[in-house]
């Protein structure tokens, strides 16, 4: 094969790769896809109220982390940390409870009001 015979060769093959390439991305490309509007006519509002009796925070295990509940007639809040160390706090005692892991008390203060 000559040197005049390989140049010929490689731009055929080269105008055929870009050819077919060309051809593959018109006839077997798929359809593009569109992002959606970024306010959709009929956007969905959040609720102006969301109740219930209670709300809980959850992890990826099912393990109650935070609890919002009506408890006794008032609210009442209550975080759990690692280990299981709570922070509570009640609105019907109007008491703030700091507990550890095994569920000892390690700090506590009640409201009092006067009548």
């Amino acid at each position: 094969m000559t040197r005049k015979d390989r140049i010929c060769f490689a731009t055929v093959a080269a105008l055929f790769g870009l050819l077919g390439g060309a051809l593959s991305q018109r006839v077997l490309a798929p359809a593009p896809a569109f992002a959606q509007d970024e306010k959709p006519a009929e956007a969905a509002k959040p609720p102006k109220l969301l109740a219930a009796e209670q709300f809980q925070l959850v992890d990826a295990t099912g393990k109650v982390l935070a609890k919002l509940a009506a408890e006794g007639g008032s609210g009442a809040l209550s975080l759990t940390g690692p280990g299981n160390a709570k922070v509570s706090a009640s609105g019907g005692q109007g008491a703030i409870i700091i507990t550890d892991a095994s569920g000892k008390t390690i700090w506590r203060t009640v409201a009092f009001t006067a009548k």
